[in-house]
């Protein structure tokens, strides 16, 4: 047989020989040594087929005993029925025994042994378990597994109701059996049981009770662990959904499994609402909440208001627009809004701004007003830009189903909403971050919004001073409105067009479409060919300047009463001047174009003012014209007409030519006479001053004659009063010297009386002397300074001294030198006679 037939053994293995002539299969255990004969064969169990396989190399066939050390245990399948002998024997032949197929026991370590042929032996690692750890243990054989219930191998947790992160609702649920407790519970095949690790650190499942793997393969299950504003949501096999939040460790319940998120996330963060966000809720079923029953069906909105954080509730449903599960408010601006669909009645109404408007979903819906191209030319002509998003907002709406919202569709658009901070979701491959407070060493800037309000908004006209709209609605309501300012539309609401003639002349041709009336400062241009008395055409630009009048609602709808106010206003204008030219020639006419138009539209000019030109059909009145160009049509007539005037021109300039050179000799001449004038009249004011001056001199020599006459008059008072004394004295003397002689009596009476003859002769001649002298000096003075003025004058120095000193106190004395002459006084005077 050779060597090759020899089967050696060491210890702690085995092999299986069939007998081909038998059928028969024996284990050989070592340590062993044996030979072969030809009929054996060394097979092996194939638990997959479950059958032998030949084998034809002996270190093959060698098996080694399954082992199973400290804190493992072996599952060993198919073991030997009862009264049998539990393993083969070591060191010798057995023959295989009847095996209880299908059944499997678990064997805790340490231990090791053969195998019987037809056995299969898995050694497992004993499950350690933390506290957020968990086993999920199934009932294969519940009379096995009642009366092996107390050889589990279990190491419970010390004190372990207190544990903390203990859940809650694991301690809660009283129906749910516990592998570690001491009395096997009511088992059933194929129950499921969970080996927390808040209550088991270590645990060997007994027979009739096995570990079920995960679906990688792994036994020892991860718990999730909740911290605050964390939850998880764990599903059960009849469809219920079990929220949980933390902080909490949660272990599912065997039937359960966790809500998994995208990338596999199990746990959650609880929403953040704030007064400006809120979550779209539908009510699967019926609760009560602070003594209010929310039906099956029932819709919530919950805002930050009511409840600022929120955990999702088993009787919850969030209602998702898109992607969408949070509601943001709105931010509206200052002068602009937001058209709003309330969904119960059907109207749209505008909500103003400034404001964070938050829409309720239960009832209301933003809507985006999309205009089509001709209003978007009416209200913001030129504006290419609102043409095209209008166009693009058209065609995206094309595409939505009935009832879908825009914003679904284009996720990406940029919404003017509140800045609030989004759903975080969280994840156990997260780090967790223990409560700490880090400041950074950096600036780090607030939280920025950028609000592209400007077509999604409520559609806004924007109208400048002096400028009117007229604002219409669905229902038939109009309001005229007036600039400067922003008006927000309605969403029924629009503006009247007008359709305004353009072009030069005015022509409804190729007409205007607007909806901003100007009502102030208007000016509107045309070009009118008219026609003269003598059959001349004329052509004249025109530019009429035109306001609206009225205040009241009524009034200023009358403006929008004519919807080509340019075409009325020509045509009339036209009228007016056509009737006015054929009043006139040609020449005149032209020449006098603008008093002729101008009176004919504006009335005649009544104190500087004209009445203007009103139209009682929208209000409207030109109160001014200007004639900005005339032009005759017939080249021959603007020939002549030119010619006429160059020679009327010509003559024109020369007699003009001719009028200023006369007056230019004219003003000489006035000139040289004004000269003349005004040399004599400097002449007559230096002989008055110098008449002035010698009057003054007179008038003072006078004084002093007259100073002098006095002080003589006063000389003889006092020569009387001494001559009285004297006298006085004399007679005295004379009556004492009586008895003297009489020879001196009568001398000093002779003296006596010639003395007093003497003395009266002596003061009227002075009287006469002074005067004589005083009308002399004065004479000669006046004479010297007004001969050359008398002489250059050919009026007598007479005549003259009377008109100078006519009125003054000298008047007489040359009333008296007219009537003589003065007679010489002293040796050196003068005779003046009159002349």
């Amino acid at each position: 047989m050779g060597r090759d037939r020899e089967l050696i053994l060491p210890p702690n293995t085995y092999a299986s020989v069939l007998d081909s002539t038998k059928g028969k299969v024996s284990v050989f255990v070592g340590p062993h040594k044996s030979s072969l004969s030809n009929t054996d064969q060394l097979v092996t169990w194939d638990p997959a087929q479950r059958r032998f396989i030949p084998s034809f190399e002996v270190e093959r066939s060698v098996q080694v005993f399954p082992m199973a050390d400290e804190g493992q245990y072996i599952v060993l399948h198919n073991p030997v029925a009862d009264g049998k002998v539990s393993h083969p024997s070591q060191a010798v032949q057995s023959d295989a025994v009847a095996l209880a197929v299908g059944r499997k026991i678990n064997i805790p370590g340490p231990v090791t042994f053969p195998l019987w042929p037809g056995q299969v032996a898995r050694t497992i690692d004993g499950h350690h378990l933390r506290h957020n750890q968990y086993l999920v243990v199934r009932v294969y054989d519940e009379e096995q597994a009642r009366q092996n219930w107390r050889s589990a191998v279990v190491k419970p947790v010390k004190s372990s109701a207190s544990q903390p992160g203990q859940s809650s609702e694991a301690e809660a649920d009283a129906s749910t059996p516990s592998p570690a407790a001491d009395v096997a519970p009511e088992l059933t095949i194929g129950q499921l049981m969970v080996v927390r690790g808040t209550e088991v650190s270590f645990y060997i499942p007994p027979t009739g009770i096995e570990v079920v793997p995960e679906a990688d393969g792994k036994y020892v299950r991860e718990a999730v662990t909740l911290e605050r504003l964390e939850y998880c949501i764990l599903l059960d096999e009849n469809g219920e959904k079990r929220p949980t939040r933390g902080p909490d460790v949660v272990f599912p319940r065997p039937t359960e499994s966790f809500v998994e998120g995208e990338g596999g996330f199990r746990k959650f963060r609880a929403i953040e609402l704030n007064p400006h966000s809120g979550l779209h809720i539908k009510v699967i079923a019926e609760y009560e909440e602070e003594g209010k029953t929310h039906r099956v069906g029932e819709e919530i909105f919950i805002t930050g208001r009511e409840q600022a954080i929120y955990f999702p509730r088993p009787e919850h449903s969030i209602i998702e627009y898109g992607s969408r599960k949070v509601h943001y408010a709105v931010a509206i601006p200052a002068g602009e809004g937001r058209y709003v669909l309330d969904r119960d009645l059907g109207t749209v109404d505008l909500v103003n701004g400034p404001s964070m408007f938050l829409p309720d979903p239960l009832r209301q819906v933003v809507v985006l007003r999309i205009l089509d191209p001709h209003t978007v030319d009416l209200l913001y002509p030129g504006n290419n830009e609102a043409r095209e998003v209008n166009l693009r907002y058209k065609a995206l709406s094309a595409d939505l189903s009935p009832g879908e919202y825009l914003e679904s569709r284009e996720a990406g658009r940029s919404v003017a909403a509140l800045a609030a901070a989004p759903t975080i979701v969280r994840g156990a491959s997260e780090e967790f971050v223990g409560d700490a407070f880090q400041r950074r060493t950096s600036f780090t800037p607030p939280r920025t919004i950028v609000l592209d309000t400007k077509y999604e908004g409520a559609v806004s006209v924007n109208i400048w001073p002096g400028y009117a709209v007229l604002v219409t609605n669905k229902t038939g309501e109009r309001r005229v409105e007036v600039g400067p300012k922003v008006v927000l539309l309605e969403y029924d609401e629009t503006l009247m067009p007008l359709t305004l003639s353009t072009g030069r002349p005015k022509s409804d041709t190729n007409p205007l479409r607007t909806a901003y009336l100007r009502v102030m400062n208007n000016q509107v241009s045309d070009r009118v060919v008219v026609e003269t008395k003598d059959l001349v055409s004329v052509t004249v630009d025109i530019s009429y300047r035109v306001n609206f009048e009225g205040e009241g609602p009524e009034e200023q709808i009358r403006w929008f009463g004519v919807e080509d106010y340019v075409k009325i206003l020509t045509d009339h204008g036209r009228s007016r001047m056509r009737n006015a030219a054929k009043r006139f020639g040609i020449r005149e006419f032209y020449t006098t174009t603008i008093d002729i138009l101008r009176d004919a539209l504006l009335g005649p000019s009544v104190d500087g003012k004209r009445s203007g030109l009103p139209f009682t059909e929208n209000g409207m009145r030109v109160y001014d014209v200007e004639i900005l160009g005339v032009s005759i049509e017939n080249q021959k007539v603007s020939s002549l007409l030119t010619d006429a005037q160059t020679s009327a021109l010509s003559g024109a300039i020369e007699i003009s030519r001719a009028e200023e050179e006369a007056m230019r000799t004219a003003r000489l001449e006035d000139l040289k006479r004004q000269g003349i004038e005004e040399k004599e009249k400097t002449a007559v004011v230096e002989a008055g001053v110098e008449a002035a001056k010698l009057a003054r001199n007179l008038e003072h020599q006078v004084s002093s004659a007259q100073a002098d006459l006095s002080i003589a008059n006063e000389r003889k008072s006092v020569t009387e009063a001494k001559l009285a004394i004297a006298l006085l004295e004399a007679k005295q003397e004379i009556d004492l010297a009586h008895q003297r002689s009489e020879q001196q009596l009568r001398h000093m009476e002779g003296e006596s009386k010639e003395f007093t003859a003497r003395m009266a002769a002596i003061n009227e001649k002075l009287v006469d002397a002074l005067r004589q002298f005083g009308d002399r000096l004065f004479v000669e003075k006046v004479t010297t300074a007004l001969g050359p003025a008398a002489m250059a004058s050919g009026v007598s120095n007479v005549d003259l001294f009377r008109r100078l000193f006519k009125g003054t106190p000298f008047e007489p004395m040359f009333e008296t030198l007219a009537i003589r002459p003065l007679a010489a006084v002293g040796s050196d005077s003068r005779e003046y006679s009159r002349t």
